[in-house]
């Protein structure tokens, strides 16, 4: 079409069209390779001692601009205590990242997480979309909640996998709209 297109108006909105396409192929791309190594590694290497909770914040910090950009003033309640574990840091922080980023995607405007000193985490966020069926599928690849052209439904699976991983747990859990994500560090 481009080739035999002489509108300059219409060239900008076919290069637009294909640079968009672009920009999902390789989110999808870059998605399928990270769940490739989540899948594939049987086991993590380079553990360290590790501060989950200053690593959780640490984390999340990371993430104030995409707040920003969304309206979301994040609720953070922490404990006082430092909660070490031996685990790998980088795993760690994947994991963050990605309930993090789903959430973000999909909140309708508000964020929270607490940890306690157990190690519990606790992700939450108004969903007012989102149904009992589809808290069983969240952790399921591919899964999404909605159609989103930059969405792979990757990255709750990973950080499922992850944790796994590095002999944790993950849960999830929908009440009064509320979606939570449950992480056992």
């Amino acid at each position: 079409m481009m080739k035999e297109e002489r509108d300059p108006a219409k060239l900008d909105k076919y290069l637009s069209i294909i640079s968009e396409r672009a920009n999902a192929l390789k989110v999808l791309s870059e998605e399928l390779f990270k769940y490739s190594v989540s899948a594939n590694s049987d086991k993590i290497q380079q553990v360290e001692k590790v501060d989950v909770n200053l690593h959780l914040q640490e984390t999340l910090f990371s993430f104030y601009t995409k707040f920003c950009e969304r309206g979301i003033v994040p609720r953070i309640t922490a404990c006082e205590s430092s909660i070490v574990r031996i685990t790998n840091k980088n795993s760690l922080t994947r994991i963050f990242s990605n309930i993090i980023e789903n959430a973000i995607k999909y909140s309708d405007g508000d964020f929270s997480v607490s940890i306690k000193d157990d190690g519990i985490i606790r992700f939450s966020n108004t969903a007012h979309n989102l149904g009992n069926v589809d808290v069983a599928k969240l952790f399921d690849r591919f899964f999404t909640v909605e159609t989103c052209k930059y969405s792979t439904g990757l990255g709750l699976s990973i950080a499922k996998q992850l944790t796994k991983q590095i002999g944790g747990e993950i849960s999830a859990e929908y009440k009064n709209e509320t979606l939570t994500i449950i992480l056992k560090i």
